[in-house]
């Protein structure tokens, strides 16, 4: 009897040991469980779409960001605004909008008075009527009708409604009011970077003509629409009146109007990395132009 209270004796303490290595255990999990969500509190995203745990990340294989994500996005951003988004169109199918956005407070850059976005506007969490807080890219590009911006990140835009942002923001621990936020985004300390904006209009003159880094004539052979702002343009060269054009297929505006068979004088530059138009206006000279016999008296004698 005093060998099987003694075996009895053994087992309640293996037990008693075994039970509070569990407490603790959960304990342990339930104050880590807790801490993880305090410092990774979801991401903040539109209504258009659930916010983005933790968990979300995981399951998509992606990086959490990190504290410093919204400073570095403003630094690197060369246009920041806060705009309301006037009207979305379905443009290239399905992947990519048409975003037409009004600023309202510039906060980094210069702003047109509308800003036009090509951007998947589901996937950046904006929708008409809407006001939000932008981080955008600009590129120059003569196909487009204006410059043309982009999401800097694809991540949801920061929503702004009656003087406040809708939800915290993250992972910063940056202000939801509007003021206090605004005040403290002035405060990050950006670097000036020198834009070189794109000539609305070229002017056939000395200055301009030196500018250009190739002056070709061209007869159209082809011309396929991509887009409605854009269309491929297959010529023949007829004629280099400054550089040596190898390229006989380019990415040209539409509204350049192109007709197979005719022939133009193509002003091209060297510009964000593309051989473009000098210009957004002006920069293509058709056979039935007044300018056209002009332009090509100046060229031929220089």
């Amino acid at each position: 009897m005093y060998k099987l209270d003694k075996i009895l004796q053994k087992v309640f303490i293996i037990i008693g040991i075994l039970l509070t290595i569990f407490i603790f255990t959960i304990a342990t999990a339930s104050y880590q469980l807790r801490k993880d969500f305090e410092e990774h509190k979801y991401e903040r995203l539109t209504t258009a779409e659930p916010s983005k745990s933790i968990e979300w990340y995981q399951a998509a294989g992606q990086k959490m960001p990190d504290e410093k994500l919204f400073e570095e996005s403003f630094k690197k951003a060369p246009l920041v605004i806060i705009g309301m988004v006037e009207k979305i169109e379905p443009y290239q199918g399905n992947s990519v909008h048409y975003i037409t956005i009004r600023p309202q407070t510039v906060l980094k850059g210069t702003a047109e008075e509308v800003i036009y976005s090509y951007d998947n506007a589901e996937e950046i969490g904006v929708a008409e009527g809407g006001t939000y807080l932008m981080m955008l890219l600009r590129d120059h590009l003569t196909v487009y009708p204006h410059p043309r911006h982009t999401s800097l990140s694809k991540n949801p835009m920061y929503e702004v409604k009656d003087g406040k942002f809708t939800d915290e923001w993250y992972p910063s621990k940056l202000p939801t009011d509007l003021d206090e936020a605004i005040a403290y985004m002035k405060s990050i300390p950006v670097e000036a970077v020198e834009e070189r904006p794109m000539p609305e209009f070229f002017e056939l003159n000395e200055e301009k003509l030196a500018e250009c880094e190739y002056i070709t004539r061209v007869k159209v052979a082809e011309v396929s629409e991509i887009h409605p702002h854009a269309a491929d343009v297959r010529y023949v060269i007829r004629e280099h009146y400054k550089g040596q054009l190898e390229i006989v297929k380019k990415t040209m505006p539409s509204r350049v109007n192109w007709q197979k068979g005719k022939e133009y004088i193509l002003f091209l530059d060297e510009y964000d990395e593309h051989i473009q138009l000098a210009a957004y206006n002006g920069a293509v000279i058709c056979e039935d132009d007044e300018m056209f016999s002009q332009a090509v008296d100046i060229l031929e004698i220089k």
